[in-house]
């Protein structure tokens, strides 16, 4: 048995589907992520190097990223204004929440600290550039996340479209076919998610995940939302009977 090279179904469903969860872009924009999403995997390119082409890469000259296709969610907005207000508070504890965001390095930290230490704000100026690069980092996280979801849903639907190629060749049965839920058990992993862990069903059944029917992880087409599918990490695993019609 060998599965097809290029799989056309496999392949539209990329089209059809990707950028679908992806929230604050206009139209012209989701065409063009569809666009790199869909070269990208031809190429085999991964989800780090896939996300710098969506967001752009950071111009050593200037600082900034540039060339990139989406910016920064409303509530990425608000996060970044609210970390330039803290840094110029002038409140130690207000400075501390800001060297506590995702992202801040150790030397933005001791820089920080340095004005916590002096009982001052930090400079305008210095307050602006470590908020600068507080932003690119929110962005190079949202371009991460469109990455890893989009990219490996479509290998989730890969996986399911090469055994649907054997069910529909009458190589194999769905009843010969057990799928079971392969959570990622770390500590990123949803509640609901790792609830399934192990659970098995047979081929054409549905998994039920925080209360939403998938037939795997990055299923959306039950009607999961997206809070089961973005960043999910959990695969799916496949054991095939093929001793099921031997006569004991």
């Amino acid at each position: 048995m060998r599965f097809d090279g290029r799989n056309p179904r496999a392949e539209s469903f990329l089209k059809r589907e990707s950028s679908r969860l992806i929230t604050d872009i206009v139209e012209d924009t989701r065409k063009a992520i569809r666009t790199v999403l869909e070269l990208d995997m031809a190429a085999g390119r991964g989800p780090r190097a896939t996300a710098l082409d969506i967001v752009g890469r950071v111009n050593r000259a200037t600082g900034r990223r540039e060339g990139g296709l989406i910016g920064l969610t409303e509530g990425d907005m608000q996060a970044t204004r609210n970390a330039l207000a803290q840094l110029r508070s002038g409140q130690p504890g207000q400075m501390r929440a800001f060297m506590r965001r995702a992202g801040v390095t150790k030397r933005e930290m001791a820089l920080v600290q340095s004005y916590i230490r002096d009982k001052k704000p930090v400079p305008a100026d210095i307050a602006r550039k470590l908020v600068g690069r507080y932003s690119d980092n929110l962005l190079k996280l949202r371009g991460e996340t469109i990455a890893r979801t989009e990219l490996l849903g479509s290998l989730h639907h890969a996986q399911d479209e090469g055994l649907q190629q054997l069910v529909d060749a009458g190589k194999l049965r769905n009843d010969q076919i057990t799928e079971e839920w392969d959570a990622s058990e770390d500590g990123d992993t949803r509640d609901s998610h790792a609830a399934v862990n192990g659970t098995k069903i047979k081929r054409g059944e549905l998994f039920i995940v925080g209360g939403y029917q998938m037939s795997g992880p990055g299923d959306r087409s039950h009607g999961a939302p997206a809070k089961e599918i973005i960043s999910c990490r959990c695969r799916k695993r496949i054991s095939i009977n093929f001793l099921a019609d031997l006569a004991l």
